[in-house]
């Protein structure tokens, strides 16, 4: 999609293998100033267990005004089944191949209609009031994040993730924010479409190419999503070097291994990390680093940024 103007606005997809909702029967929902549309996005494949809960977590919220888009991945279980039992509550959903999640993200996003875009994955579920708290925070911005907590759910344990701020320090850091508890204003996602590339850590790439187009980014520790912990979001070691590699998209002029030193010193996480540099002291690398690339003043803020 590089060099595309994205998202193209539209109302379904081309020509999926199966399709349905509200919208197609002329039940299309639309914001005012009072009363925005707040849009979920679900895209899944092979979900049959924990779907429906994700579903109707949607359609218990408090403030009314949301739509559901949910896209499925041409599941080989019962995933689809339970999709067409909600057939009439959701406002589209859609049944295709696709080449992965993102690639799911990138046709599922511009059908939203909504002021604010939310991703809610197949096994997370929303509290009640959870777009209720976005309206509340949301005062209209054109070009915005509002960025909430979650709790996450592993081995039974619930466990309180809020937001940390973005800087151009989380390149290293990584951000440490929950993608399905961030929504998005829809000129936030002009031109800033998910990379098919990477298979775990595109939405933190998403993260910071809106951070670096100035893209507003608005903070709470209400808690907005219910996150399951596991499947993809559960392989560190891939996690870390899918954003090692975007790390060093966005500073080209260092090498491979002074950006896994960089990750090192600043990952929040440390024991989650194979630790090839014991001994090393942090900042004499730190100082090292700066001399030497003292001309590229956004490095200097970001490895500044502690």
């Amino acid at each position: 999609m590089q060099g595309m103007v994205w998202p193209k606005w539209v109302e379904k997809l081309t020509q999926p293998s199966v399709e349905g909702g509200r919208r197609l029967f002329g039940e299309v929902k639309s914001s005012s100033v009072e009363f925005p549309l707040i849009s979920y996005v679900t895209v899944v494949r092979n979900a049959e267990n924990t779907v429906a809960r994700t579903i109707e977590s949607v359609q218990l919220q408090t403030y009314k005004n949301v739509e559901h888009i949910v896209l499925d991945g041409a599941s080989t279980d019962g995933t689809l089944d339970v999709i067409l039992a909600y057939k009439d509550q959701i406002d589209y959903y859609a049944s295709e191949t696709d080449n992965g999640l993102y690639d799911a993200l990138n046709k599922a996003i511009p059908l939203c209609k909504g002021d604010l875009i939310c991703v809610l994955n197949a096994d997370d579920w929303l509290p009640p009031n959870a777009a209720e708290l976005v309206v509340k925070l949301y005062g209209g911005q054109k070009s915005a994040l509002i960025l909430g907590a979650a709790w996450v759910e592993s081995a039974g344990h619930l466990t309180h993730w809020t937001p940390s701020p973005v800087t151009l320090n989380s390149y290293f850091s990584i951000a440490n924010c929950c993608h399905n508890a961030i929504y998005a204003t829809k000129l936030a996602y002009q031109h800033r479409f998910y990379d098919v590339n990477l298979k775990i850590a595109s939405d933190f790439k998403w993260i910071m190419t809106c951070f670096d187009a100035a893209v507003e980014f608005i903070y709470t520790n209400d808690v907005l999503v219910n996150y399951s912990l596991g499947g993809l979001s559960s392989d560190v070691d891939k996690h870390i070097k899918e954003s090692c590699l975007i790390a060093g998209e966005r500073f080209s002029f260092l090498s491979k291994e002074e950006i896994m030193l960089l990750n090192y010193i600043f990952y929040p996480w440390r024991e989650h990390l194979v630790a090839p540099y014991l001994g090393f002291r942090h900042e004499k690398v730190l100082e090292d680093l700066s001399r030497k690339y003292a001309e590229q003043k956004d490095f200097i803020d970001a490895i500044g940024c502690i």
